[in-house]
């Protein structure tokens, strides 16, 4: 064989078995956990949240605590710290003359105050979380962190009551009066606004008789900026419960409680702080027990009375949701008055409803309170208490938790909150509950000149969204830690479009017709742009929240929390409503009907050009709908996935999870793909609903499913993106964010996109998860404690001609997606003239193998 035939041969060799592309894992130097496992404890980032379970014994428990959330609780002890040394100024000057003095003296006094009055299963939580937080390293004033320092920090707010605010409320009734009367005088004073906001309604005040409640936390933010932690708590005895708290603390602080027996525990501080005494249980001991240990109002109550010390004077509200009942008792050191019932509707906001706990607080007998009132009638209520009884009697008998949402977020209830908290009978049956970081409204509170020098860790708190969370079924397996701090890596921005007073929490869905841009802001504002510059064509607003939209021929259609609206695309004029409730999931379109369903389950099919209702279809919850395949519409709802006939309105089969399905189901071919809370990512055989396979992931997922080739791509809140084999369902690769993912993925051309809740909006490759480009469009978690300072990307993309079309912050962006989309013809037709060309190289190699001995024989010959 001559040398040109070896060369042509090798070749050939090399083409075929060398790759074309070589991918690397991108390594994690940060010390920062993002999400991440210590034995039966797990920890993820969730939309300006973090979700943390411990479980075990007490000692265990605080360990996985401790050493899981390590950054977190550094970060709350410095702020603690500097906030108390400068809060205490009065005795700064001759007894506290640095932070670590003061420290020791609230180690001191926690020590002797309280110690004798926590459950020895406490003191074992509390060792272990030293122990954890030691194994991490964290160290507090140069030294190692120690049992003292855990235990002072759950009662910072106790001994600054007992010791600092109000020492001498135990034995000088008049003086306190003095003391009150004068602080209630000063204008600059806020504290009779109290330090949190609450209701609880059940029975015939809300929609289906179940129970809602709702909880805003007031306190300041360089300390409650940090209260961003969800705690899913598994003891060995008693209940499975969650509370938001600050994290390392051991009960709640802001005092939001819920257990697995379906009891429901809150309070507001009430105003002035009243007589108190030196023996006796902290409220934080008594909260904790009362929400692990009881199964009925009565055992709540009795825990939470028994070794009331005074300090820090409550009313809670409690609720039951085996039997429906709900109560309050105002615990004050003496009066402790208790109302229940099964039909109402109860309000708290600092105001006591009782003249005894009024006069009791203000440290004089009911006959003087009496006249003092008349005299002072403001002691009696507040602006934030009239708006309570407002709205209680404005929404009676429909109140739910989209209602709750409003309640919540309507001035004055709002101001100077920095969270809210919802839940539900139906939610707490699922351990469920909905949260907001930051002030309801979405307004970002921002820190002023004079804070800013106070305490040089102060952020602003951006606003996060509305969040549904459900505790994972099971301890994941396989957590791993984030990929560590991505920048913006190559992203192209075409245009931009900026709304008026946009918020943080602001995003929009986006369709693309006839060269505009169609966008349907969630705060009720309607744009169509040009593609090619942003250019304004027409806008219109509803008065209400939008959830997503679509066009068909010359209608854009637009699903609000109200009902469907029917657009004309090229005047902006509203064809036809349809008033129908909150529309739960994207539009779809099938046999001249545009198809919604709705939060209350109902599905409705609308006549395309008239509106008019031509069937409905009642579900039990809120109803998700895929694209409709062969007449047959895919709906998740609730615990289950349905095959719908929409021409006979019959129900072929019924797929029943173990969570919550939360996104549309995804109709390719011949099979279904859906994700649910219980964290597992189904494909069903769309036909019959056989089970084709299952992946687990290590949280729930409330995205849709991408199908490219032999490839599903599908987000979790596990903060993980993943890449699944369609046919088996075996892992191909998988992608570390530093948040949960709620945006739902697009496939185009070589990459995959969706937004996360960390800030980012990804571009991967398709092929092996590496990062093509990413954008930042807001706030964005870096490799700090800081995840609440963040823009969560909520967004579904939407891409066309190259551009990606998303929005956050209230600003619409055209991305250049830096890929085309190849028509499958295309695809096809080069796949087969690539399989053409190996043929013919084949049969060259061949010819000249032949010639090459044929050759070498006539040689041989001669």
């Amino acid at each position: 064989m001559n040398h040109a035939a070896r060369l042509t041969i090798v070749g050939i060799i090399l083409i075929i078995i060398i790759p074309i592309t070589t991918t690397a894992d991108e390594t994690n130097d940060s010390n920062i956990i993002t999400s991440g496992q210590y034995d039966k404890g797990y920890r993820y980032n969730i939309q300006g949240w973090v979700y943390i379970h411990i479980e075990g014994n007490p000692y265990e428990r605080g360990y996985q605590y401790g050493y899981l959330a390590s950054n977190e609780i550094n970060d709350i002890f410095q702020r603690w710290i500097d906030f108390e040394y400068d809060r205490i100024k009065i005795f700064k000057l001759f007894k506290f003359r640095n932070p670590e003095n003061l420290w020791s003296f609230f180690k001191s006094k926690t020590k002797n105050c309280f110690l004798k009055y926590i459950p020895d299963e406490y003191v074992e939580e509390l060792k272990g979380l030293t122990d954890g937080l030691i194994e991490r390293e964290i160290k507090i004033f140069d030294r190692n962190v120690e049992f003292d320092d855990i235990l002072a920090f759950q009662f910072i707010q106790d001994i600054e009551y007992r010791c600092f605010k109000y020492p001498k409320k135990r034995f000088q009734p008049f003086r306190t009066l003095y003391f009150n009367i004068k602080q209630l005088a000063s204008k600059d004073n806020d504290s009779h606004s109290g330090h949190c906001t609450a209701f609880i309604a059940t029975g015939d005040a809300t929609t289906n008789g179940e129970i809602v409640v709702a909880h805003s936390s007031i306190f300041p933010h360089y300390i409650s900026q940090r209260c961003n932690f969800i705690l899913d708590v598994q003891p060995l005895d008693g209940n499975r419960f969650l509370m938001t708290c600050p994290p390392g603390s051991l009960w709640s602080q802001e005092d939001w409680y819920q257990n697995e027996n379906g009891i429901i525990l809150t309070e507001t501080e009430l105003y002035p702080q009243g007589p108190w005494k030196k023996r006796g249980i902290p409220k934080g001991v008594r909260s904790r027990q009362a929400i692990q240990f009881s199964n009925n109002i009565d055992e709540v109550i009795d825990l939470l009375k028994e070794g009331n010390n005074g300090l820090i004077p409550n009313e809670w509200l409690i609720g039951d949701t085996k039997t429906g009942e709900v109560a309050s008792i105002q615990l004050a050191l003496v009066n402790k008055p208790i109302k229940r019932t099964l039909n109402g509707y109860y309000w708290s906001c600092s105001i006591p409803h009782d003249s005894r706990v009024h006069a009791e607080l203000w440290g004089v007998p009911s006959f003087i309170f009496k006249i003092i009132s008349k005299r002072m009638p403001q002691i009696l209520t507040t602006k934030t208490a009239e708006k309570f009884i407002e709205l209680g009697k404005q929404y009676y008998g429909i109140i739910d938790t989209n209602i709750a949402k409003k309640i919540m977020s309507t001035t004055p209830i709002y101001e100077k909150t920095t969270d809210c908290k919802i839940t539900s009978s139906k939610l707490i049956d699922k351990m469920g509950l909905f949260v907001f970081m930051g002030r309801p409204d979405g307004e970002q509170w921002t820190p002023n000149d004079e804070e800013k020098k106070k305490f040089q860790s102060i952020t602003e708190l951006p606003t996060s969204g509305w969040l549904e969370v459900y505790p994972p079924q099971s301890t994941p397996v396989n957590i791993k830690n984030s990929n560590s701090y991505i920048a913006d890596k190559k992203s192209k921005v075409l245009w931009k479009y900026e709304t008026e007073n946009a918020k943080n929490i602001d995003y929009s869905s986006s369709t693309v017709s006839d060269n505009i841009v169609y966008t349907a802001m969630s705060t009720g504002k309607i744009l169509t742009l040009n593609t090619d510059s942003g250019a304004l064509n027409w806008k219109d607003r509803l008065n209400e929240k939008i959830t997503n939209s679509v066009t068909f021929k010359d209608l854009y259609f637009v699903g609000g929390e109200n009902g469907l609206y029917a657009f004309e695309k090229n005047t902006g004029q509203i064809k036809w409503k349809q008033i129908v409730g909150h529309i739960s999931c994207k539009p779809v379109i099938a046999n001249n009907l545009v198809i919604a369903g709705c939060d209350d389950g109902n599905i409705y099919a609308f006549d395309v050009n008239s509106g008019k209702i031509s069937w409905t279809k009642r579900f039990l919850e809120s109803a998700k709908i895929s694209e409709i395949s062969k007449n047959n519409a895919y709906i998740g709802s609730g615990d289950s996935c349905y095959a719908f006939d929409i021409y006979n309105k019959e129900i072929i089969w019924e797929f029943k999870t173990n969570g919550k399905i939360s996104a549309s189901p995804k109709i390719h071919k011949e099979c279904l793909y859906f994700g649910s809370w219980d964290g597992n990512l189904y494909a069903l055989d769309s036909k019959e609903g056989d089970l084709k396979w299952i992946f687990n992931t290590g949280w729930g997922i409330v995205t849709t499913p991408a199908v490219s080739e032999d490839l599903i791509f599908v987000a979790s809140n596990d903060n993980n993106f993943y890449a699944i084999d369609k046919n088996n369902g075996d892992l191909r690769w998988d992608f570390k964010c530093k948040s949960a993912i709620h945006s739902n993925p697009v496939v185009y051309g070589e990459y995959v996109f969706f937004g996360c809740d960390d800030g980012r909006f990804y571009a991967l490759k398709k092929t092996n998860g590496d990062i093509a480009w990413s954008f930042t469009p807001g706030y964005y978690i870096k490799d700090d404690s800081l995840n609440y300072l963040t823009t969560p990307i909520l967004s579904d993309p939407y891409i066309e001609d190259g551009v990606v079309y998303i929005s956050a912050k209230g600003t619409i962006y055209a991305l250049d997606a830096q890929t085309f989309e190849k028509p499958y013809t295309l695809l096809k037709k080069s796949s087969n003239d690539l399989f053409n060309i190996f043929i013919i190289l084949v049969l060259l190699l061949i010819t000249i193998t032949i010639i090459s001995i044929k050759l070498r024989k006539k040689q041989i010959a001669r």
